[in-house]
């Protein structure tokens, strides 16, 4: 699983999370996971917004995101 930290502020945390489906082949979870933290800097409360994708998809989300 790749698990990475794309924004993090003191009130705010954004992860991505990715792995391979066992089936079919090719098929990748991703997983948005959005966090507010709490004046001391805890996650509070975490909202998860799972999608299924191919790598297609994947390169395709990433294009819109940069041009």
């Amino acid at each position: 699983m790749k698990d990475r930290i794309i924004k993090d502020t003191a009130g705010f945390q954004l992860r991505v999370k990715k792995w391979e489906c066992q089936s079919p082949k090719g098929l990748f979870a991703v997983h948005f996971v959005q966090a507010s933290k709490d004046k001391q800097g805890n996650i509070d409360n975490e909202s998860t917004y799972e999608f299924f994708m191919n790598q297609n998809d994947i390169n395709n989300v990433a294009k819109a995101l940069t041009e």
